[in-house]
């Protein structure tokens, strides 16, 4: 018995790295736990307990991190309007900023230019 729930917590741990990575390819549409849950072929619960035990953090926690880190990129890399970069990475630019903020304690154009400035001084 036991065998069949370690196989059991195997699979949906797989199941929950698969969305990770659909995540990771996918971060700039919002996807909720039903959406995500039919898709994997797993209830939202099962996902919701897998994807935090992966990840240690909630799919829209992860969602955001992936995000940020996609603006941070485009921020260091383009000379795109915050505007574009938030529309690019799924978000709007108010949450854009809370976010960005929230993660880096600074906004993306502060973020942006310490980078400038950083690359400059290297």
């Amino acid at each position: 018995m036991q065998y069949l729930t370690i196989q059991r917590e195997k699979q949906v741990l797989a199941k929950a790295e698969e969305i990770k990575a659909f995540l990771e390819n996918n971060y700039q549409d919002n996807h909720d736990y039903t959406f995500l849950a039919k898709k994997f072929g797993m209830n939202s619960n099962s996902l919701s307990i897998a994807f935090r035990i992966l990840t240690n953090s909630s799919i829209h926690e992860y969602l955001t991190k992936v995000r940020i880190e996609r603006a941070k990129k485009l921020l260091t890399t383009t000379d795109l309007h915050v505007t574009y970069i938030a529309a690019r990475v799924g978000l709007d630019k108010t949450n854009l900023n809370i976010h960005f903020k929230r993660h880096t304690g600074m906004t993306p154009l502060q973020w942006r230019k310490n980078e400038i400035l950083h690359q400059q001084t290297n």
